[in-house]
């Protein structure tokens, strides 16, 4: 984004100039950049075309609502509402602090005389400033609008593919907690039995799976929803058609390297063809869902942090009670999460529990 903008100079010349071209042009950064794979333009062209175009829209907008009679109070609404969402001061900072960093760690390796970042970073005080001026979205989980998302179609019809993803994804974030790419890289190993729960585990076993922090690392009973959906059976699929991913189709972004990037994408689209995108409505806000209803339920602060993969910061919890809940008690927790899946169209037909399943598919 920083070479797109001012250039792919060599560091040692890249200056103050080029550091404050840089600071002004992000500002005017629309925050769906990057979001489409069939767009290839430069963060500068972005910026260039949104900036000449938007004035135009916005013009025809107002010329539009004033020959229908529109009361200014709503035309000045309506206004707000059309105008591209630039980039959010708090992203703004991560990207001036990683690009900081950068230059920090060349000129302690004596690849550059100065860093032209230093003294030129959004300090907290503008970030709070600025926040008050932005459109306020914040994540307060799904609420009663996760009953439109299970009403939806891949939800409600049969699958062609017993293990969609886009099935099963939702599901697991809303019952078990896990990031999206958590879920997306989860292995038949993942999945073990103890003291009679059934549960998975979030781990890196082969190196090959990303854990956001040594405080991710978790295991999480299932959830007597995801019980009677059939994870399990679809675990056991898996296991016996001699596959270790769960989603074993499911691709990586050439551009990030995760394969919750794509995924991420199919949410947000299936939400918004089917009208259920709402602001703070995506997918992470499953995760958050899941945090709410516990909290709701009377968990206990350090079982939440536990199964959400946080820190414990109670000293007490941090230093003396390492061995944690039992499997069994942070099962009764978890089956406290409220939300009705009757309506769900389970893959492998009628809710039974894996206990009762009086038949092994072999082939």
């Amino acid at each position: 984004m920083f070479t797109e903008i001012v250039g792919d100079l060599p560091l040692s010349e890249m200056s103050k100039d080029e550091v404050i071209e840089f600071n002004t042009m992000i500002q005017r950064l629309p925050a769906n950049f990057g979001k489409s794979s069939r767009d290839d333009r430069s963060a500068r062209q972005f910026i260039e075309d949104t900036d000449e175009n938007e004035p135009h829209r916005i013009a025809a907008l107002i010329e539009k609502l004033a020959k229908k009679g529109t009361p200014a109070a709503e035309i000045d609404d309506a206004l707000a509402a059309a105008r591209i969402l630039r980039l959010s001061a708090t992203t703004i900072k991560r990207h001036q602090t990683a690009l900081q960093s950068i230059f920090e760690h060349a000129l302690s390796q004596g690849m550059i005389a100065s860093n032209p970042f230093k003294g030129r970073l959004l300090t907290e005080a503008e970030v709070k400033r600025w926040k008050k001026t932005e459109a306020r979205i914040e994540r307060t989980g799904w609420g009663d609008a996760i009953y439109t998302l299970l009403e939806s179609e891949v939800f409600s019809n049969p699958l062609a593919d017993i293990g969609e993803p886009l099935f099963w994804a939702p599901l697991i974030a809303m019952y078990a907690g896990l990031r999206l790419e958590e879920i997306c890289q989860l292995r038949v190993r993942d999945f073990g039995k103890q003291d009679g729960v059934i549960f998975l585990v979030v781990q890196d076993e082969l190196g090959s799976q990303l854990v956001k922090s040594y405080n991710g690392y978790r295991r999480i009973p299932l959830h007597n929803a995801l019980l009677d959906i059939g994870l399990p059976k679809l675990v056991e699929l898996r296991r016996q058609a001699g596959m270790s991913r769960l989603f074993p189709d499911m691709p990586r972004s050439k551009s990030k390297g995760t394969m919750s990037a794509i995924m991420s994408k199919r949410f947000g689209y299936y939400i918004r063809s089917r009208g259920i995108k709402d602001a703070g409505l995506d997918f992470h806000a499953l995760r958050t869902e899941f945090l709410v209803r516990l909290t709701r339920a009377k968990a206990p602060d350090h079982v939440r942090k536990g199964l959400m993969g946080h820190e414990q910061t109670n000293t007490t919890d941090a230093n003396y009670f390492r061995a944690g809940e039992t499997m069994v008690s942070l099962k009764e927790y978890v089956d406290r999460i409220e939300i009705d899946h009757r309506g769900i169209t389970p893959p492998f037909g009628a809710y039974l529990s894996p206990e009762r399943l009086p038949l092994r598919l072999v082939r």
